[in-house]
């Protein structure tokens, strides 16, 4: 063989290695990110949380609902406000959320009057 097909093969070979290794250490690198949330979503789950989305509607009473991702009942949450950060008074973000049913009536059609007990932001 000619020193110069030697020499292009070797490089090919080293540059085709390298590039196999940088795709390995990006997918480690998303499989434990993964990993991580999905043991966060258990341990919300076993303590009781529901998933849910909060919607921000600027008209009417009922400024921000949360849809339960379950059953996809919907919720009109009275003390949004008082209990939730800044982060999620966005359009829509997925909580975790534990709530109590409110035996009030309701201030707009079809949703539930419902307290918030405690709100977690999701990160998935």
């Amino acid at each position: 063989m000619k020193p110069t097909l030697k020499l292009s093969l070797l490089i090919y070979l080293l540059v085709i290695s390298c590039h196999t290794t940088k795709n390995k250490a990006e997918s480690t690198k998303s499989s434990n990110t993964n990993a991580s949330v999905n043991m966060e979503h258990d341990t919300f789950i076993k303590a009781g949380y529901k998933l849910g989305l909060v919607e921000f509607n600027e008209e009417g009473k009922c400024v921000y609902t949360i849809t339960d991702q379950s059953t996809n009942e919907v919720y009109d949450p009275v003390n949004f406000m008082e209990i939730a950060e800044d982060d999620l008074k966005n359009d829509i973000v997925k909580v975790y959320y534990k709530f109590r049913p409110l035996r009030m009536m309701n201030r707009c059609d079809d949703l539930q009057p419902i307290e918030i007990t405690e709100i977690k932001k999701r990160e998935d």
